[in-house]
Protein backbone atom coordinates (compact mmCIF):
# COMPACT_ATOMS: atom_id res chain seq x y z
CA UNK A 1 0.00 0.00 0.00
CA UNK A 2 1.19 3.49 -0.84
CA UNK A 3 -0.10 6.74 0.58
CA UNK A 4 -0.25 9.80 -1.68
CA UNK A 5 -1.98 13.08 -0.82
CA UNK A 6 -3.73 11.40 2.10
CA UNK A 7 -5.20 8.62 -0.04
CA UNK A 8 -4.30 4.93 0.14
CA UNK A 9 -3.34 3.26 -3.14
CA UNK A 10 -2.65 -0.41 -3.74
CA UNK A 11 -0.79 -2.27 -6.47
CA UNK A 12 -2.29 -4.17 -9.37
CA UNK A 13 -1.32 -7.48 -7.74
CA UNK A 14 -3.03 -6.56 -4.47
CA UNK A 15 -6.19 -5.49 -6.33
CA UNK A 16 -6.21 -8.72 -8.34
CA UNK A 17 -5.97 -10.80 -5.17
CA UNK A 18 -8.81 -8.88 -3.49
CA UNK A 19 -11.11 -9.18 -6.51
CA UNK A 20 -9.98 -12.72 -7.38
CA UNK A 21 -9.03 -11.89 -10.95
CA UNK A 22 -5.68 -11.89 -12.74
CA UNK A 23 -3.20 -9.03 -12.71
CA UNK A 24 -3.72 -8.70 -16.46
CA UNK A 25 -7.48 -8.24 -15.97
CA UNK A 26 -6.81 -5.32 -13.64
CA UNK A 27 -4.31 -3.79 -16.07
CA UNK A 28 -6.84 -4.19 -18.89
CA UNK A 29 -9.56 -2.43 -16.84
CA UNK A 30 -7.11 0.41 -16.19
CA UNK A 31 -6.08 0.69 -19.85
CA UNK A 32 -9.75 0.69 -20.91
CA UNK A 33 -10.54 3.43 -18.34
CA UNK A 34 -12.85 1.08 -16.45
CA UNK A 35 -10.90 1.36 -13.19
CA UNK A 36 -9.25 4.61 -12.13
CA UNK A 37 -5.52 4.43 -11.46
CA UNK A 38 -2.38 6.49 -11.08
CA UNK A 39 0.78 5.54 -12.86
CA UNK A 40 4.09 5.97 -11.09
CA UNK A 41 6.97 4.97 -13.31
CA UNK A 42 5.90 1.71 -14.93
CA UNK A 43 3.51 0.64 -12.18
CA UNK A 44 -0.18 1.39 -11.70
CA UNK A 45 -1.68 2.16 -8.31
CA UNK A 46 -5.41 1.99 -7.63
CA UNK A 47 -7.22 3.97 -4.98
CA UNK A 48 -8.25 1.60 -2.21
CA UNK A 49 -11.79 2.98 -1.98
CA UNK A 50 -12.33 2.20 -5.70
CA UNK A 51 -11.27 -1.39 -5.07
CA UNK A 52 -13.63 -1.59 -2.10
CA UNK A 53 -16.49 -0.40 -4.35
CA UNK A 54 -15.79 -3.23 -6.78
CA UNK A 55 -15.61 -5.77 -3.96
CA UNK A 56 -18.86 -4.51 -2.39
CA UNK A 57 -20.61 -4.86 -5.73
CA UNK A 58 -19.97 -8.59 -5.43
CA UNK A 59 -18.93 -9.01 -9.06
CA UNK A 60 -15.51 -9.64 -10.50
CA UNK A 61 -16.23 -7.18 -13.29
CA UNK A 62 -18.10 -4.62 -11.21
CA UNK A 63 -16.07 -1.69 -12.52
CA UNK A 64 -16.69 -2.72 -16.10
CA UNK A 65 -20.37 -3.57 -15.78
CA UNK A 66 -21.16 -0.34 -13.94
CA UNK A 67 -19.56 1.54 -16.80
CA UNK A 68 -17.30 3.43 -14.42
CA UNK A 69 -15.00 5.64 -16.44
CA UNK A 70 -11.91 7.43 -15.25
CA UNK A 71 -8.72 8.76 -16.72
CA UNK A 72 -5.40 7.13 -15.93
CA UNK A 73 -3.19 9.81 -14.46
CA UNK A 74 0.43 10.11 -15.49
CA UNK A 75 0.15 8.91 -19.07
Amino acid sequence: MVQFNGNHYITVTEVAKRLKVSDETIRRWVRLDKLPARKLGLQYFILEKDVEECAKAGEKTAGVKRGKLARVEGE
